[in-house]
């Protein structure tokens, strides 16, 4: 089977785990998994807090098999997907690894999988305090984030932020265009301060 949808894999991982309770072939097994699930995946917008949800999980679990699948999906995204401004997909969905300048249109880079690769990577900076994860975190979040706020009316944002040579951004209106970048854009400009510093017993990022 060529794409797997991650609806569809999630529950799969979770009994496989189960089963399996961390073994090596658990581990080759979710590695096949999440590298297939981002070829080509169906609104990727509800299904990245699955990611997040299988981070946020391994702090209450001792099963790594949760840490590797989603620092799998992150460097999958960052090195086979992402674009200029840090954001990914064309259409909210995944093409095929590595050719993301074929994917450079007007529905380039929806503001919500940024938004949401954005909480992926401050739950894995806080797993493992590697700090490539906040690299990422300030490119995009200035790039994209920043950049999809509509200068001349407050509150309205960008769908897809558009990187097709020539385009111009599409953004909300007050009562007739309201979408899910809306809902996660109330949330997005409400953050700068949110991940500006992290410190632990030794150390301070």
């Amino acid at each position: 089977m060529k794409f797997l949808l991650i609806f569809i894999v999630l529950p799969e991982i979770r009994n496989f785990c189960r089963r399996q309770k961390g073994s090596i072939i658990s581990m080759l097994f979710i590695r096949l998994l999440t590298e297939k699930m981002c070829y080509s995946v169906a609104m990727l917008t509800i299904k990245y807090p699955n990611l997040w949800g299988v981070a946020r999980e391994y702090e209450f679990s001792p099963n790594d098999i949760y840490y590797q699948a989603a620092r799998n999906f992150w460097n999958i995204v960052i090195k086979d997907h992402t674009l200029a401004i840090g954001g990914n997909s064309c259409y909210e969905r995944f093409g095929v690894l590595g050719e993301e300048s074929k994917r450079l249109d007007y529905t380039s880079a929806e503001t919500c999988n940024t938004y949401n690769m954005l909480k992926l990577s401050r739950q894995l900076f806080m797993l493992d305090g590697d700090y490539k994860y906040l690299n990422y975190y300030e490119h995009a979040l200035y790039n994209h984030i920043l950049a999809s706020q509509d200068p001349d009316m407050p509150g309205c944002v960008t769908y897809y932020t558009s990187l097709l040579p020539g385009s111009f951004k599409q953004y909300s209106t007050p009562f007739d265009s309201f979408w899910c970048c809306v809902g996660t854009g109330m949330e997005n400009h409400s953050k700068y301060a949110e991940s500006i510093y992290f410190k632990d017993n030794q150390n301070c990022w």
